[in-house]
């Protein structure tokens, strides 16, 4: 079993990743507040008043599968930083993969792509 999670989780242990994970939320959580305050209401069914029901009932199952591929990537980010990227991934990192999400989710798009071009 030791071996099984050594190779599922690397040199780290669960409470690093957990820490790690923090610290991505906390990027994440930066970038999203940034990109809110720009977004513009282009839907004219959206209420001018914040509404829990129309959130749920609009917005419910794409964010949780959002929220679960958001965990998985950032999860594969961390594990294979060195091998995608050529660094050891501190918490530094974890932060700067919140920031900078698109660009790491883009970046594994390129490496499907290259993938199915060859």
């Amino acid at each position: 079993m030791k071996e099984f999670t050594d190779l599922l989780l690397g040199s780290f242990d669960v409470v690093w990743y957990i820490a790690a994970f923090i610290f991505a939320a906390l990027g994440l959580f930066i970038r999203w507040s940034i990109l809110t305050r720009r977004a513009i209401k282009w839907n004219p069914d959206t209420p001018d008043k914040f509404s829990w029901t129309y959130w749920l009932h609009n917005n419910l199952w794409p964010k949780a599968v959002s929220v679960l591929t958001t965990i998985v990537i950032v999860f594969l980010c961390l594990r294979f930083a060195g091998d995608w990227f050529g660094v050891v991934p501190t918490m530094a990192f974890a932060v700067v993969l919140g920031l900078a999400f698109d660009w790491f989710v883009d970046f594994i798009k390129g490496m499907t792509k290259k993938g199915l071009d060859k």
